[in-house]
């Protein structure tokens, strides 16, 4: 029998010695840090909703965020630089929970109505079913979801963004895409 001593030790050396850096690899066959398109990154940042200091909302996809402003993709493509002296909030939505009520409501509909089968005990099997689809809806449905609100210091909203570190250097902005594509390799 291994004994507990032997089990740490074995697994504090396995930690030892391998390089932190993803792009370098272990038996040195990868020579430079992996390069993708800004196009093939698989993630995208949260939807966030900037309201102007002009009271108009702009709605998109969180890109970057610096403590002085934001970029953000809207709908139609393009992006948007805000500066921090025409944001008077930013609201970025980081779940919603209509999803999750969908499923419950359809999982209180099947259920009321596979209660029918209980004939006349469908007197009690019904009501119970719907007080109990109530009780587990309601406090989820009146949940609208998680939201984190920034007045100031934008900068904070880095780790909502697509590129938590800043918009890389050079990026051609115009290829920024919301979806990931699968052709990329």
């Amino acid at each position: 029998m291994v004994k507990p001593t032997a089990l740490a030790v074995l697994a504090v050396a396995g930690c030892a010695g391998g390089p932190i850096d993803r792009t370098e690899s272990p038996t040195g066959l990868m020579t430079s840090p992996a390069r993708v398109s800004v196009t093939c990154v698989p993630v995208g940042g949260s939807s966030i909703t900037v309201t102007t200091t002009g009271e108009s909302k702009v709605a998109g996809e969180l890109i970057a965020a610096e403590p002085d402003e934001l970029d953000v993709l809207v709908a139609d493509g393009h992006m948007l630089r805000l500066r921090a002296d025409q944001i008077a909030r930013a609201d970025v939505s980081l779940y919603s929970n209509n999803a999750i009520v969908a499923v419950l409501t359809a999982w209180a509909i099947a259920g009321t109505a596979s209660a029918l089968s209980h004939g006349v005990f469908f007197s009690i099997s019904g009501p119970t079913w719907t007080a109990v689809s109530t009780v587990a809806i309601a406090p989820v449905a009146a949940d609208p979801g998680r939201f984190v609100t920034v007045k100031d210091n934008l900068g904070r909203l880095y780790q909502y963004a697509r590129f938590p570190g800043g918009l890389p250097m050079g990026v051609d902005e115009t290829a920024l895409r919301k979806s990931f594509e699968p052709t990329c390799e």
